[in-house]
This record gives structure tokens, C-alpha cells and sequence, in this order.
């Protein structure tokens, strides 16, 4: 992924994708995300941090060339508005809106809530790479489950979360990299079927608690997501990323299609 980015960062805008990404038949959302993101992020001053951003998965989006195409929508005295449209050929495959806001003199501070507690790193049960049965793209990170069940293991929790970080770790990670992050957590509620089914996301937002601390990219970060409806096939599930030490990263809202 490191090297996607820094292709955009060095003023790339036309990316070949390879096929360990996949996810499905499709190229894994995150990184599709994390890409529109880079895009916009590499167009405007690092005063102002990501605040917030807004994914639509329109097309699957297939190993091999992708262009992206960046537009500042509006640009104020703090605050500038950004959209990606992230091409294949001559059709969208995802747009991604972003808002970005320099910091700003308040007299309102409202603490996070701290960390659930939930069994370590060490205690967490890891999700192993097995090719041909889990997402290839997968390979690229290391879950490993402390709440809830695994996919499809009938486990009725709302809840499902544990601890996730890069197999090849950036130097940081910054808000691209969360993005990813979040995303390689399969739907809240497919632990709570039987059997395999598909699933994926329709609409995803993310909201970034800033300043976002510097964070080691080799460090796991605390994931927790909950499954707050579903049906007619599709769910909705919210949830929130940690540093190891218990600073909040992130906050995730995703609505799902379940083909099941």
C-alpha cells in the first residue's frame, strides 16, 4: 500500500493495481478509499488535517489501471472541501468526498470515551491467511479477533472488534492508512451467519479525531464495531479504531448489502 501512496504523493494520478489486493472479484474498499484520499490529501496544506470523509463504492473495482481524478470543490479561510473520483476507464468506480479544517480556538472540549477494555494483542485469537479461503487481501494485515466471533461462526454478539496492523508496516500511519485499517474488518454481522455469504459496503464514512498523534506503523491499533440493524439484506454497523494506547483514531459508520 505504501507504494501506492507515495506514487500519488510524487504527482501520480494513473495507478496499476496488482491482485493481492483482491477482495472478492473486487479490489479491497479500503485501499480504493485510501487512494481517493491520497489524491485530495496531496492538494492541500498539511495545516489543515482530515476531518472527515465519505466513500461511495459505486463499481467493483478490478485489478489493473486506475486513474484518479482530484477536485477542491471549495477552499476557505479554514475549511476546504475535496472529491476523488476514482475511474476505470470511462466509469466511476468510487467517489470520495473529504472535508479538511485547520484547528481552531474553542472553549468547548469534550474528552473521548476511553478505550473498552478487551483481551491484549497476545490473548487475541489471529485470523490466519489461507488462500482460497479468506480475502487475498488479507495478506496484507494481521487481525486478530479479542471480541466476538469470526465470520460465519453463528456467533450472535452485536459486537466484533480486536486489534489490527500492517504486515509491512509504514514508518507512521496517518490518515490513509487508517482508512485501510478500518476497512479490513469484515461487516459486524457476518459472524452471525451460519454459512459463507457475500457482503459489502455501500456507503462508508469516517470521521478522524485530530491532532492524530504520531503512531509507529508497526504498532496494532483497537478496532470495535457494532451491528446496529439489519434487514432486507442490508445492515448498518458503527464503529471506532484505537491506538494501542487507548487514543481515539477514528470513528466508522458503514451501511452494507448481505447477500444472505
Amino acid at each position: 500500500m505504501q507504494s501506492y501512496l507515495q506514487q500519488i504523493t510524487d504527482g501520480q494520478r494513473v495507478l496499476t493495481l496488482d491482485d493481492s489486493w483482491l477482495q472478492g472479484r473486487a479490489t479491497f474498499g479500503g485501499l480504493v478509499a485510501a487512494l481517493g484520499f491520497q489524491a485530495m490529501r496531496v492538494l492541500v496544506s498539511a495545516d489543515k488535517p482530515a476531518r472527515a470523509v465519505q466513500i461511495a463504492f459505486v463499481g467493483p473495482v478490478a485489478p489493473g489501471e486506475v486513474e484518479l481524478k482530484p477536485l477542491i470543490l471549495r477552499e476557505g479561510k479554514s475549511v476546504v472541501q475535496a472529491q476523488c473520483h476514482v475511474m476505470q476507464g470511462d466509469a466511476v468506480m468510487a467517489v470520495v468526498l473529504a472535508s479538511f479544517g485547520a484547528a481552531r480556538d474553542s472553549s468547548l472540549q469534550v474528552t473521548a470515551e476511553p478505550m473498552p477494555a478487551m483481551p491484549s494483542l497476545a490473548e487475541a485469537k489471529e485470523l490466519p491467511y489461507i488462500a482460497g479461503v479468506v480475502p487475498t487481501f488479507v495478506q496484507h494485515f494481521q487481525m486478530s479477533w479479542a471480541v466476538g466471533g469470526f465470520p460465519f461462526s453463528a456467533n450472535p454478539s452485536r459486537e466484533m472488534g480486536g486489534w489490527v496492523k500492517f504486515r509491512q508496516a509504514p514508518a507512521q500511519l496517518d490518515e490513509a492508512h487508517v482508512l485501510a485499517m478500518v476497512d479490513a474488518w469484515p461487516p459486524s454481522v457476518l459472524p452471525m451467519l451460519k454459512t459463507p455469504a457475500a457482503a459489502s459496503s455501500l456507503t462508508w464514512a469516517v470521521e478522524f479525531v485530530q491532532p492524530l498523534a504520531p503512531i509507529a506503523g508497526e504498532q496494532p491499533c483497537a478496532y470495535l464495531a457494532q451491528s446496529e440493524q439489519a434487514s432486507e439484506g442490508y445492515a448498518n454497523a458503527a464503529a471506532k479504531l484505537w491506538s494501542a494506547d487507548g487514543r481515539l483514531l477514528a470513528l466508522s459508520r458503514q451501511s452494507i448489502t448481505v447477500f444472505a
